[in-house]
């Protein structure tokens, strides 16, 4: 099972997510922000047509990064939480309908 918890910046959403996997046995938090900084720094903070880049939403590349580390993730545990501030409900909705393709029980909280 895949678990999304998305919220705004800041109301606790990796805390909740650590405390579920306390709770949770075989769980793993997956936190999809690291990609995002490495991304960003690899191009260096622009998109290919020059704008910058102010949220790793908005990189196509980090929502397919973020697709591929839940799947790794869901491989070696049995339920992965994913913490994300999501505000765009399109890239949410794409990450999710790629999650789904190799995992049916995704269940998502805002």
């Amino acid at each position: 099972m895949i678990i999304f918890i998305n919220g705004a910046f800041g109301v606790g959403k990796t805390t909740v997510a650590k405390a579920l996997r306390k709770r949770l046995p075989g769980s793993r938090l997956y936190d999809p922000e690291p990609a995002g900084l490495l991304l960003r720094h690899l191009s260096l903070g622009r998109h290919p047509d020059g704008r910058v880049i102010d949220d790793f939403q908005d990189m196509p590349a980090w929502r397919r990064a973020t697709i591929a580390g839940i799947r790794y993730s869901a491989l070696v545990a049995s339920h992965t939480i994913v913490p994300m501030a999501f505000s765009n409900t399109d890239y949410f909705g794409e990450v999710v309908s790629g999650v789904r393709a190799f995992e049916p029980e995704v269940r998502t909280f805002c």
